[in-house]
């Protein structure tokens, strides 16, 4: 017993329903991402760096060719306009032309002086002992008021190109940054990056690193599985719920030894079958993200009937 009231579950639970229903199959997911081997080198480097970004530079630009994948020719047309003239963090020309390639724009970007104010964009520290909480949000400066404001940009076709190139880039970015399940949750430990763990190799890391890099590494995800029939994509609301509710019962819930009443012991030692459950979270939400991310472009740059809604 966690400690927790499972009947605050219900709020915002349409989304799980979906989730559920929608649920990938490991089998069909086999397919490698192929990345290059200046890719495999920032994966190296990530994997032993104490910055946490989320899912790292591989989960993302997995994420990214999966919404590539899946674009209508409306908006991949107009996704091809808007990185026309793409530039890097530091304002150099990058050549990026894909939605994978420009997939840690933000990550880039917040490590800039002049982008340093958007690091609260990425994450919620919703408390994963009270299911019923508010996520925090101060000054709007959390990732859910950040993806509503940079939709309004880009759906606006008569604002400035370099603010829509912008916008395209923060909501691929968010939109994998909110299906990463600590990236919307806390128990008082940064969303896992003050909980250390021990891996099934005994490597000392955090929870979160755990989450966002290692696990990312050990599997693999196809990047041209067709939308399940049916699929339903939710509200944006209901994607931050799912992957709060997967924070809640899986990435915290079943940590060996998790309880609500005061802090783990450390370093938490992972089991077989809390590492198989992770593969198996990550595959979906990695999947998922892109799924829902092509859906989103589709709606807002490419002329698709509306299946989201905007909250």
């Amino acid at each position: 017993d966690l400690g927790i009231d499972y009947g605050m579950l219900a709020m915002g639970g349409v989304a799980w329903a979906h989730a559920s229903s929608a649920r990938l199959a490991d089998v069909g997911l086999k397919i490698l991402v192929a990345v290059s081997m200046a890719g495999w080198l920032c994966l190296i480097a990530l994997l032993h760096s104490p910055s946490l970004l989320a899912w790292g530079h591989t989960g993302h630009a997995i994420i990214g060719a999966i919404a590539d994948a899946h674009l209508n020719p409306t908006a991949k047309a107009a996704v091809a306009h808007l990185l026309q003239q793409d530039n890097d963090a530091d304002g150099n020309p990058s050549g990026n032309t894909t939605l994978a390639s420009v997939a840690s724009w933000a990550d880039d970007w917040r490590a800039t002086a002049e982008g340093k104010h958007t690091a609260r964009w990425h994450y919620e520290d919703r408390p994963v002992c009270q299911p019923g909480a508010v996520a925090p949000c101060p000054r709007q400066q959390c990732i859910h008021a950040a993806l509503l404001r940079e939709i309004q940009i880009l759906r606006d076709p008569q604002a400035d190109l370099t603010a829509r190139n912008q916008a395209l880039k923060w909501i691929v970015h968010l939109v994998g940054d909110l299906h990463q399940p600590l990236h919307v949750s806390d128990h008082e430990d940064r969303g896992g990056n003050q909980l250390q763990i021990l891996t099934l190799e005994h490597h000392k890391v955090s929870l979160h690193h755990y989450w966002d890099t290692l696990v990312v590494h050990e599997i693999h995800v196809a990047t041209d599985t067709p939308l399940p029939q049916g699929y339903l994509p939710g509200s944006i609301a209901d994607w931050f719920n799912d992957s709060y509710r997967l924070a809640l019962l899986n990435a915290y819930g079943q940590l060996p030894g998790f309880h609500c009443t005061g802090p783990l012991e450390e370093p938490v030692q992972i089991t077989t079958a809390y590492d198989q459950m992770s593969q198996r979270v990550v595959r979906e939400q990695l999947q998922q993200a892109g799924f829902r991310l092509a859906m989103l472009l589709n709606q807002l740059i490419g002329a698709a009937k509306p299946s989201i809604a905007l909250n």
